[in-house]
């Protein structure tokens, strides 16, 4: 397993801090990232979220589950 490191990406931090509340898919995290106006404290790069949550799990900080699709989306 990985060594952990400090989370010292301010989106990183937002990340962690919504996923607390329950377990949830990028896109409704960016929406709740939104919708809480944590977007208008820092500088967010929403194209950088799906790196983000895969940084995060590859260190051990989140785990990603249930990756599966039903239908066309």
């Amino acid at each position: 397993m990985a060594a952990k490191r400090k989370v010292d990406n301010l989106m990183a931090l937002s990340v962690l801090a919504t996923v607390m509340q329950r377990p949830m898919h990028r896109y409704e995290i960016a929406s709740l990232i939104r919708a809480h106006g944590k977007d208008q404290d820092m500088g967010v790069k929403w194209g950088s979220l799906y790196t983000v949550v895969q940084n995060l799990a590859k260190h051990g900080f989140l785990e990603i589950v249930g990756t599966d699709r039903q239908g066309a989306r």
